[in-house]
């Protein structure tokens, strides 16, 4: 039993936008299955294991939010249901 399945994408992306765009754009708050094509906001980043699962500037893609929303199983109160995206 594992509390980690493995991403299937690149772990490491290239973000659209720096962090600091990324934070200080205008934003929305979206259901995490509608940020698809979206550019994240805010960090995603439950403990354990404390490594970010979505970083703001990144874009949401189909196969991000689907793992993401598997994951959410296993940390129900630390992957939210909304994401902050840039509007």
């Amino acid at each position: 039993f594992s509390l980690f399945d493995n991403p299937p994408f690149d772990i490491v992306s290239k973000p659209c936008l720096s962090c600091t765009e990324a934070w200080t754009s205008p934003f929305e708050k979206v259901l995490l299955e509608d940020s698809i094509g979206r550019i994240a906001v805010e960090m995603i980043c439950p403990y354990p294991p404390g490594i970010p699962l979505l970083v703001p500037g990144e874009m949401i893609d189909t196969s991000r939010v689907n793992w993401l929303l598997s994951q959410k199983t296993m940390w129900p109160d630390q992957i939210p249901s909304f994401v902050r995206v840039v509007s």
